[in-house]
Formats: C-alpha cells, structure tokens, sequence
C-alpha cells in the first residue's frame, strides 16, 4: 500500500522548504530598504544629478512590497495547511502505518532466546520488542546464578539486529581470586557449556550458524591462562570464514587489585559481516 501520494510528498517538501523561502524573503525587504541610500549617492556622485530621483525609491518600496508578500504567504501557508483536513488525514495515515509495523520477526527471537535460557538460567533480562524499538536491535541477558548469595557471577548476552536476527553471542564467567587457576579455568569452562547447551540448534534466525553450535575455550587460550597469573590480562582473537571469535581474561594488575576487582573469562562469537 502506497502510503503517501506524489502530491502529498510535494505538500510535505513545500511545507519544510516555505519557513526557510519566508525568513530570507523577510531580510531581502530589509537590505531593499537599506540600498536606496548607497545608490543615491552613487546617483549623485556618477552622475552629478543633485535633485532627488523617485524612480529609485518607487523601485525599493515595491521591491519591498513583493518580499514582504512572498514572507507573508510563505510563513502562513504551512501553518494553515497543517490544520486543514487533508493534513489531519496524512499524519492518521502515517501513524497507523507505523504502529502497525511488522514485529513479528522481533518478537519470535526474543521469546525463542528467553524460551531456550530460562531452564538453566535463575534470571533472564530482555529488551521488549512489543515496548519500544531500537534501531540498533535487541538484547538478551541470561544469568546461571543469583549474584545477591555472593556466587561468581556467569551470564550468556545475546545481540540481535533490527531485525530479529542473531548477531552475537557473549559468554562470560567471573572467576575466585581465592582458587587456583586451574580449578577457575575448569569452573568457567562449566559454565560456558552450560550456558551454551540450551542454544545449540534452537530454532531462530540467526546470521549464521555457528553462532548455535557448541563452543569452548581454544587450547591456544587455556594454555596462556595456565600459564599466567591472576594479574595478568590475556586477548586472543581467532576467526573463520563466518564467525570471529574472542577469548580473553580481563583481571587488573597487582597493584590495583582489591576486593572490588571481580576477573572473568570471556568468550565473545560475532558474526562476520559480507
């Protein structure tokens, strides 16, 4: 359905275009006033003509007559179109189109992703698609545990486009400063599979399909972790022909590391872009 017609597009661009046509009609019947001085002068000086000349202020005064017209019709013209009928039935037609707008897509993922967390999850968060749109998409956060008992914290975020379409996914799990690092290593790893089993293959739209597949922390990344301390940050990055992948420790250094430094391991999967 074609929601506005070649002339309602050319009412709209002349009701944008006539505020701008007004205010510079409204200055050119100023600076027509302001001319005749400088040009009687030249009159006089080029010309030696030392009695007054009407012609030049009758060209002025109906100079100033035409803009002050043009900035009349230009200035009202909008501001009473916009109260007739016509307008009134143009801005009922848009706002129904746009109410009525297709979420369906939307909608399907978001419940598909909260559906598939919640049986693993003690909380799940989610932008509402019925609420509000977002033109950068939506968002999905799944917690394993409730923080508020003092547990380390693991949580899956899930990225969608504006579309409805999967885009990232995001596993992240805080570690015990407390604990060696092989047994935080062996926790966060629980963690990321157990966030991830209820997403392998579920049914949504998805940019592609490794986003949905099992996934683990590389060798390349355990082995630098084993490897180094708790103070010490780690990003590895590796990518294939349709999804990039990141793994890293985010800590703080020895120096600055207190109680309310909270390390985790993160394994970060985005689609690669065509």
């Amino acid at each position: 359905m074609q929601l506005l017609t070649e002339q309602e597009k050319k009412r709209i661009q002349r009701y944008c275009t006539y505020p701008k046509i007004a205010a510079t009609a409204l200055v050119m019947s100023f600076v027509a006033c302001l001319l005749m001085l400088p040009l009687q002068m030249i009159n006089d000086i080029a010309f030696h003509q030392k009695e007054f000349q009407p012609a030049g202020i009758y060209t002025a005064i109906a100079l100033t007559a035409i803009e002050l017209v043009i900035f009349c019709y230009c200035a009202l013209a909008p501001r009473f179109g916009m109260q007739g009928k016509q307008w009134k039935e143009l801005q009922s037609r848009l706002a129904v189109a746009q109410t009525n707008k297709d979420r369906s897509a939307e909608v399907a993922g978001m419940l598909a992703a909260q559906d598939a967390l919640e049986p693993v999850c003690k909380r799940v968060a989610a932008d509402d698609p019925y609420e509000s749109y977002h033109d950068y998409g939506y968002r999905i956060i799944g917690y394993l545990r409730d923080n508020d008992l003092g547990a380390q914290a693991a949580y899956v975020y899930l990225s969608f486009d504006a579309d409805g379409m999967l885009t990232d996914v995001d596993y992240t799990s805080q570690i015990d400063p407390e604990a060696s690092l092989a047994y935080n290593l062996a926790c966060s790893e629980q963690d990321i599979a157990t966030l991830c089993a209820p997403l392998n293959g579920f049914d949504i739209s998805v940019a592609t399909p490794g986003l949905l597949t099992p996934c683990s922390l590389s060798d390349e990344f355990k082995q630098a972790f084993l490897a180094g301390s708790l103070y010490e940050e780690i990003s590895i990055k590796t990518e294939d022909e349709s999804i990039k992948s990141y793994y890293t420790f985010d800590t703080e250094p020895k120096e600055e590391f207190d109680k309310y430094t909270h390390p985790e391991i993160s394994l970060m999967l985005s689609a690669k872009e065509d």
